[in-house]
């Protein structure tokens, strides 16, 4: 049997996880970041020990914005990879310290525990325990970025295709070389 604490920390884990390595995943995808590797959040003891400070802490206290802030600072440590690669880091971080909070507060109010069988929580799941709210929220996403290299894209590819068209495959002239 989980305790609420166990709960606390797998929940706040597989939300920190799940938010940054999508991100990054989908960052990579889109070219917007070179690709290095996925964090591996399981074994971080510095991260498992803010998580269960957080578990202790009262809800809407002072420590708990402090521990909040340096969950945050964790993860901006563990995954600079993907800041450079976000449009606003600062609103990235304001809305994860937000769901980290949701997530917590709700847990430690409720006193929840999972079923002793969950391997995996789905969203059906966190609707059932009153987590999440059951509506649509607004979230802005800017393409900023990935319009760019868009347009990047495809101008190298006209370029290269104009190129090819004019019978210049070799690219021995530098002046071809500089255009392409």
């Amino acid at each position: 049997m989980t305790t609420a604490r166990d709960f606390h920390q797998f929940t706040i884990r597989g939300l920190i996880q799940t938010t940054v390595n999508r991100t990054y995943i989908d960052l990579t995808r889109r070219q917007i970041i070179d690709e290095e590797s996925i964090v591996d959040w399981t074994n971080l003891r510095s991260l498992s020990n803010k998580i269960n400070f957080l578990f202790e802490g009262a809800v809407d206290s002072e420590r708990e914005a402090n521990i909040l802030n340096n969950i945050i600072v964790e993860i901006q440590i563990r995954a600079a990879s993907i800041y450079p690669g976000l449009p606003n880091s600062n609103e990235f971080d304001q809305y994860l310290r937000r769901g980290i909070e949701i997530y917590s507060q709700w847990i430690r109010i409720n006193n929840l525990t999972a079923p002793p069988n969950i391997i995996e929580q789905t969203l059906e799941d966190q609707y059932k325990w009153g987590i999440l709210e059951n509506k649509a929220s607004q979230i802005y996403i800017s393409f900023r970025v990935a319009r760019y290299r868009e347009l990047v894209r495809e101008l190298r590819r006209l370029v290269y295709r104009f190129i090819r068209g004019t019978c210049a495959i070799n690219l021995t002239n530098q002046e071809l070389k500089t255009a392409y």
